[in-house]
């Protein structure tokens, strides 16, 4: 069996207003298993109270995952959305 922590990669920035999601990586032949939606919920968990931000290219899957965990569309550019998680 192999640990969840060789299945994905993760890059956190954490600031005083916001926690930035800098990359979220999951190998492709464990998407669909459920690792991206528990590695981001967790992501939100640990924000302490502030949003939580991202940027995804337009054309990636990932942003339904993004959007069914409560992120919303804040800005874009020709090729990428950038995304915010705001306080509940």
């Amino acid at each position: 069996m192999v640990p969840e922590s060789k299945k994905k990669k993760i890059q956190v920035e954490r600031r005083s207003d916001e926690v930035v999601l800098v990359a979220v990586e999951v190998l492709p032949e464990w998407q669909g298993q459920g690792i991206g939606t528990r590695v981001v919920s967790r992501v939100v968990e640990e924000a302490g109270g502030v949003p939580v931000s991202l940027q995804v290219l337009k054309v990636n899957p990932a942003r339904a995952l993004y959007e069914r965990l409560g992120f919303v569309t804040d800005g874009e550019t020709a090729t990428h959305v950038t995304m915010r998680r705001p306080v509940r």
